[in-house]
């Protein structure tokens, strides 16, 4: 579940900023690899410039993962980036 947050629109042409809050929650099944069997949250900040007939954002997230063992829950974090470009 995600939702956007923007907090300057670019219009047809400037920058614009973005943040989107995420939570993966536990739905699959585990034993037929459609879910990990935790809850994982995080969020993903967008940056994004928009000319007249050219677009480029740049998207850069945290994401947490929080893991069960038999003594205690353990979080995990990593990030991620990404730089699209397209006319």
């Amino acid at each position: 579940m995600n939702a956007k947050l923007q907090l300057k629109d670019p219009g047809t042409g400037g920058f614009g900023v973005a943040i989107v809050p995420f939570v993966e929650f536990p739905t699959g099944d585990e034993q037929h690899l459609t879910s990990n069997g935790e809850t994982n949250y995080g969020a993903i900040a967008v940056a994004e410039y928009v000319m007249r007939r050219f677009r480029l954002s740049y998207n850069v997230g945290y994401k947490v993962t929080t893991r069960r063992s038999t003594a205690k829950t353990r979080a995990t974090r990593s990030s991620t980036a990404s730089a699209p470009a397209s006319c």
